[in-house]
């Protein structure tokens, strides 16, 4: 799709059919920002190399929420299968930080993704790895009033934290899966975005 143009920045949003779940890149250029990677290893893979979308490393990964289908998309592009020749590099990864325990043995649960969170602390920087991402930048829901804030990687977007959860105490495990998902508006020259997850 053709990008938005505005006034000082030219960026597209590009939301990908996954099926079952989410994933989206923000393309600024030589900048990306990737949000969850739907279910399927092969469908983000393949949009980023047929458009070639993906400049260089990713600045920003977010993964929202543990369901399969909002990180297991990410592991082909990013080289975790062993399949790519040449993966995608990560300089920034947040996360909710629930393990989704309530259901250890269910497909894609709790085992795969830990081996999932593992395999992204092996290739993004200590610092930049923000897991519970409320440890770092304190959710709306918490502190009472929306904090903007910016990154040095990406100057022009403000983000903000409306709600993320690392210890979900009620509800069915489906909900305690859910209901932890980082919900972030995200603003680029005036334009605003929100991504919800599964809250």
């Amino acid at each position: 799709p053709d990008p938005i143009a505005s006034s000082t920045t030219q960026f597209a949003v590009h939301f990908i059919d996954v099926g079952t779940g989410d994933a989206a890149i923000i393309d600024m250029g030589d900048r990306e920002i990737i949000i969850d990677g739907g279910n399927s290893t092969r469908v983000l893979n393949a949009y980023a190399e047929r458009t070639g979308i993906i400049d260089g490393p990713i600045e920003l990964v977010v993964v929202t929420h543990g369901d399969t289908d909002h990180w297991k998309g990410l592991t082909r592009l990013l080289g975790f299968d062993g399949v790519v020749d040449n993966p995608k590099t990560v300089q920034e990864y947040w996360d909710a930080g629930y393990n989704r325990d309530c259901n250890p043995a269910s497909s894609g649960g709790r085992i795969n993704y830990l081996k999932f969170i593992e395999d992204m602390r092996g290739i993004v920087p200590p610092a930049r790895f923000r897991r519970p991402l409320a440890t770092h930048h304190v959710p709306a829901v918490v502190s009472g009033t929306p904090q903007t804030f910016t990154l040095p990687s990406l100057p022009a977007v403000t983000f903000t934290v409306l709600h993320t959860d690392a210890s979900p105490t009620t509800g069915t495990c489906s909900s305690k899966i859910n209901n932890p998902s980082i919900v972030l508006m995200i603003e680029i020259d005036g334009m605003r975005f929100l991504f919800t997850g599964e809250a």
